[in-house]
């Protein structure tokens, strides 16, 4: 449950398919939309129940149930956004995405 615009929202955390920090403000991008609440994207993770959503940049948590593809430089997902990998994340989330693929979660 989050207060996202002044109002509680209840979000499956499998339905996260990436979050987005934004200044002071973080985008919850969903199956059902988007919503925006302040916080700081490290909190936020903790808090969550889900291991297969990870930290992929110093701005972007991703929910490895909609990585559509992978190269190098960028994540894209099953929605076609784009989102490049943090030098400081590449091997955790090389590490992770493998432990996903043979196991089917984190």
């Amino acid at each position: 449950v989050i207060n996202a615009r002044e109002k509680r929202v209840h979000i499956n955390t499998s339905d996260i398919i990436y979050i987005e920090a934004d200044g002071h403000y973080l985008k919850i991008v969903t199956l059902d939309g988007e919503y925006k609440l302040k916080g700081k994207i490290k909190e936020f993770q903790t808090q969550l129940n889900n291991n297969n959503i990870i930290q992929v940049h110093r701005s972007y948590l991703v929910n490895l149930d909609f990585v559509y593809d992978v190269n190098t430089k960028y994540i894209i997902l099953r929605n076609k956004k784009e989102i490049n990998i943090g030098k400081t994340y590449k091997k955790k989330f090389k590490n992770n995405y493998q432990d996903y693929l043979l196991y089917g979660s984190l």
